[in-house]
């Protein structure tokens, strides 16, 4: 189990972080495995900043950031019982979101430009976007 999901279940209570393209270098370095005592983010050029709702810290760096406490954790994967990865379900309590990103009641993905993390070595951005009026 990485750390992260370690801490989310023992202290029920974690932050979510929409990366984007602005710090994903920085990002990337978390990705290295470290002994549970070293953090991650002491490797990085990120800022910890503290949270309002909930006493885990967030990135300052992070454009939009969500303060979660602990719903439940679902072990997933593995053989013999063993999980490879937990899925995490949280409640918000409190949203960050960096003002020039908010446009008529939504995040503008073109100005936050986020990025994801896939398997091994590969991210991905976003691709082709089009949009569907919702029917009424």
């Amino acid at each position: 189990m990485k750390d992260t999901a370690r801490n989310a279940i023992d202290i029920q209570e974690f932050v979510v972080h929409i990366s984007d393209e602005t710090y994903i270098e920085e990002i990337n370095k978390t990705a290295k495995s470290l002994p549970p005592e070293e953090s991650e983010v002491s490797i990085t050029n990120l800022t910890p900043i503290d949270s309002l709702k909930i006493n885990v810290p967030g990135i300052k760096e992070a454009r939009v950031r969500l303060e979660c406490r602990l719903e439940r954790a679902i072990p997933l994967g593995g053989i013999d019982g063993e999980p490879t990865c937990d899925l995490l379900i949280g409640r918000i309590v409190q949203y960050h979101i960096q003002e020039d990103l908010y446009e008529n009641g939504e995040i503008n993905v073109n100005i936050l430009k986020p990025v994801s993390r896939l398997a091994g070595n590969h991210y991905a951005t976003l691709g082709k976007q089009f949009e569907l009026k919702r029917p009424f």
